[in-house]
């Protein structure tokens, strides 16, 4: 994980000391929000509760009262191969995430622990 503008986390494949890809989120709109203290605040984010080692951690957020106004209260997790387009992610949102990347690597192995629970309520 790397810190994008000192803010929010961005995510990475790497290849010994070679970054290969950045994976993407919605983090940015959230940064553009102003509503993360601190990068543990991001809808994806790290976290140091992982199985074996840090862990990704994904969490549906507010958006608060600027997203409220813009009927879109929450800001929900996600980590995917594609872009994010900051610019088209207020006036039309189902076209900011672009999904998919030419992909000509071969994965030996891909393990995912996944531990899901609820504690918010959104009205």
């Amino acid at each position: 994980m790397k810190l994008q503008q000192d803010k929010y986390p961005v995510f990475f494949e790497r290849n010994g000391d070679k970054v290969i890809m950045d994976w993407a989120s919605g983090n940015i709109g959230y940064a553009i929000l102003g509503m993360a203290a601190s990068p543990e605040e991001y809808p994806t984010a790290q976290s140091a509760d992982g199985v074996i080692g840090k862990c990704l951690k994904l969490s549906t957020r507010s958006t608060g009262g600027m997203g409220a106004m813009m009927n879109m209260p929450m800001a929900a997790e996600n980590l995917f191969i594609g872009t994010f387009d900051t610019m088209s992610a207020l006036s039309d949102p189902l076209k900011a995430t672009q999904f998919g990347l030419p992909f000509d690597l071969l994965k030996s192995e891909f393990w995912v622990y996944v531990l899901m629970f609820s504690n918010m309520i959104f009205k």
